[in-house]
C-alpha cells in the first residue's frame, strides 16, 4: 500500500478551490444585489411614467373649451363693471367726507 500522501499539496489545492468558490459566491451575491436594485429602480420608473401618462391623458380629456372661456370672460367683464361702479361711489363718498371735514374745520375759524 504504499506511498506517502503529500498533505501540503492537498492543502494547497484545497485552499485554491476554497478561494475560487468564495470569489464565485461573492461575485454572484454582488451581481444578484445589483440586478435586484436595477429591477426595483426600473419598476419605480415604470410607475412614475405610467402616473405621468395618466395625468397627461386626464389633461387631454379635460381640456377647457372656447365656450367655457367665453363664460369666464363674461363673468370677469361683469365683475369689472361692478368694480368700476363701486370705485366711482367710493370717490363720491371720499369727496363728501372731504367737504364735511373742510366745513367742520372752517366753522371753527368763523368765530
Amino acid at each position: 500500500m504504499g506511498g506517502k500522501i503529500d498533505w501540503p499539496a492537498w492543502q494547497f489545492f484545497f485552499n485554491v478551490t476554497q478561494g475560487i468558490v468564495t470569489v464565485a459566491v461573492a461575485g454572484w451575491a454582488i451581481f444578484s444585489s445589483r440586478n435586484k436594485a436595477l429591477k426595483k429602480s426600473m419598476d419605480e420608473m415604470d410607475r412614475a411614467v405610467s402616473c405621468i401618462g395618466n395625468r397627461v391623458t386626464k389633461l387631454e380629456t379635460d381640456v377647457v373649451s372656447k365656450d367655457d372661456l367665453g363664460t369666464v370672460y363674461e363673468k370677469i367683464s361683469g365683475l369689472s363693471k361692478d368694480v368700476s361702479h363701486l370705485s366711482g361711489i367710493m370717490k363720491k363718498i371720499g369727496n363728501s367726507v372731504d367737504m364735511i371735514h373742510g366745513h367742520l374745520l372752517n366753522k371753527g375759524n368763523k368765530k
